[in-house]
């Protein structure tokens, strides 16, 4: 029985459905639409993630170009200092920003779910063409959609740290800049 305020892919309103109307295999088969559609919203939402990853790592090249047009700027201690912090400082965005994006390919090696791509890739093509039992199908959805949201938290904790660091060490790197200039 379908809870919510509209059908999946549709803006249309769901038709309450009264209690006992719906067979267990309808119930079955509604549910497992409501797995795709969170499927497909959370794809959505890793794919956001990426995109703002993307800004973050033009925001760190933009400062790498900055600190390599003027690396011989000031003689300064202080001043040398605060570069190799700079440089420390990229380093360490970077490295946040890359461990948000890396894939997360292990799973549960127990029964294969053909939603997930990376178990689908190991099923021998017979496998491919059967087709499961509808409890199975349900199941290999929100088994993937729990994967996903996984995938989707991890990576925007990653990239919540990663764009803190890049706003610190911008604010580093325009504080070396101001002060190579004033040298």
């Amino acid at each position: 029985m379908w809870v919510g305020d509209a059908y999946p892919y549709t803006d249309r309103p769901a038709a309450p459905v009264p209690a006992g109307d719906m067979s267990a295999d309808q119930d079955l088969q509604h549910d497992t639409s409501l797995a795709l559609h969170t499927i497909t919203e959370t794809n959505q939402s890793i794919r956001f993630a990426d995109t703002k990853a993307g800004a973050l790592a033009g925001i760190q090249a933009l400062m790498i170009t900055i600190l390599a047009r003027r690396h011989e700027s000031g003689d300064g201690t202080l001043l040398r200092l605060l570069y190799l912090a700079c440089l420390l400082g990229i380093l360490v965005s970077a490295l946040l920003l890359a461990v948000g994006q890396v894939p997360r390919l292990l799973e549960d090696q127990g029964r294969m779910n053909r939603v997930s791509f990376t178990a689908l890739s190991r099923m021998h093509p017979d496998q491919l063409l059967q087709v499961p039992p509808m409890d199975h199908r349900h199941e290999d959805a929100w088994r993937q959609a729990a994967s996903l949201a996984r995938i989707a938290l991890a990576k925007f904790r990653w990239l919540t740290r990663a764009a803190a660091s890049t706003v610190l060490t911008l604010a580093a790197v325009l504080a070396w800049q101001q002060a190579a200039t004033l040298a």
